[in-house]
């Protein structure tokens, strides 16, 4: 019984541990590709940052997600480490929350 119990508290662990992690490397992918159309969509998208300078982080409340956005020179850099003197701070609950998130702006 307890060996069921301790069984049980490791896998809930384990699947938080790898909802969080699956949840930072895709906004990361998300960005990234975000930046490539960026970089290779000259006219069409760049026009939405054109002028534009910002820096952003996303982040788990436990810091186990951490990922930044940085806009500058009508460029955007993506990084899994947080950047200083952000603007925007966005801040989830856990990893859960942030793919809730970013399936809900994909239905929108």
């Amino acid at each position: 019984m307890l060996d069921d119990l301790l069984i049980e508290e490791i896998m809930k662990k384990w699947i938080k541990c790898t909802e969080s992690e699956f949840a930072e490397e895709f906004l990361e992918l998300l960005l990234k590709l975000m930046s490539f159309v960026l970089l290779i969509n000259y006219k069409d998208f760049r026009r939405n940052i054109e002028g534009f300078n910002g820096r952003y982080l996303f982040k788990s409340k436990d810091n186990e997600i951490t990922v930044s956005a940085v806009f500058r020179d009508n460029k955007m850099e993506v990084s899994e480490k947080p950047v200083d003197n952000t603007n925007i701070i966005v801040n989830f609950k856990d990893g859960k929350a942030l793919m809730n998130y970013i399936l809900f702006l994909t239905l929108i």
